[in-house]
């Protein structure tokens, strides 16, 4: 399907297979996307305002300047995105029940984003302000956490994460026993 419209507003997209193409300079506005394919899609300086999108993948898609705004992704795929270059105005998202994998969110001022119960493994957050950040469940394996803003955030139940508390900010984030005990990895402690 070609969406050839540059202003959609509460449009429902099911099943559509959008892999490769450019969708560029676009505006949707509380717009649902169910089980749609965006992988390798060129989707540069589009703006995406109160919309869902449930069971999508985006695996590879290009997001240059593209702006999130009140934006749930449910059960959404995201392998290999580059979310460092997204437009960072007004930027506010969450993640449920996602994966995202080799992606990377380096940069951004993400305060108060949510990613509950997601797969982030090999995900990068560096110098990343993730304040008040929701990380409830997650499988954090292989993401790297330097320089960031870890300030208020949860980190309930989340596992598999290494985060440096030399190097990231801390104060009054929330963790989890016994997961919490991977604060200390980096000073090659012997706790039994």
């Amino acid at each position: 399907m070609e969406l050839k419209e540059a202003v959609y507003d509460q449009e429902k997209f099911s099943k559509l297979a959008f892999s490769g193409q450019k969708i560029k300079d676009k505006e949707f506005t509380d717009c649902l996307f169910e089980k749609c394919d965006l992988g390798n899609c060129d989707l540069g300086e589009t703006v995406f305002i109160g919309c869902i999108f449930k069971d999508c993948d985006f695996s590879s898609a290009k997001i240059y300047a593209c702006g999130f705004r009140e934006t749930v992704f449910e059960e959404c795929k995201f392998l290999g995105v580059l979310f460092k270059e997204v437009n960072p105005f007004l930027l506010s998202w969450e993640f449920n029940h996602c994966r995202i994998e080799l992606c990377n969110f380096t940069g951004l001022k993400m305060e108060e984003s949510r990613f509950s119960d997601c797969t982030l493994k090999e995900t990068d957050f560096i110098d990343t302000n993730l304040k008040k950040a929701v990380f409830i469940g997650s499988d954090l394996k292989g993401s790297i956490f330097d320089g960031a803003n870890l300030e208020e955030a949860d980190f309930s139940g989340a596992k598999n994460y290494y985060i440096d508390p030399t190097k990231c900010r801390l104060k009054k984030a929330r963790f989890s026993q016994p997961e919490v005990l991977a604060l200390l990895a980096g000073f090659g402690l012997d706790i039994k």
